[in-house]
């Protein structure tokens, strides 16, 4: 009766994590894209919603945004 340990459950911020550190990416990956049942989310590296989209695209335009005004403070 030796049974397997279950696999640890990743959300998807720590699977972006180490998908990047695997791809030998020393980035540290800001945001990420997870899909939920109504659609695709929007995450931030600390795991906060940062926005609910019906398709993959519309969540990576915004995600592209964000990283703007992320560089690009308010004068």
């Amino acid at each position: 009766k030796n049974r397997k340990p279950r696999p640890q459950r990743l959300t998807p911020q720590q699977q972006a994590r180490l998908d990047a550190k695997n791809n030998g990416n020393d980035e540290e990956v800001d945001e990420h894209i997870g899909k939920v049942k109504g659609g695709y989310r929007l995450y931030s590296h600390k795991g906060k919603n940062l926005g609910t989209f019906k398709s993959k695209a519309a969540a990576a335009k915004h995600e592209g945004e964000v990283e703007y005004f992320k560089s690009h403070p308010k004068k």
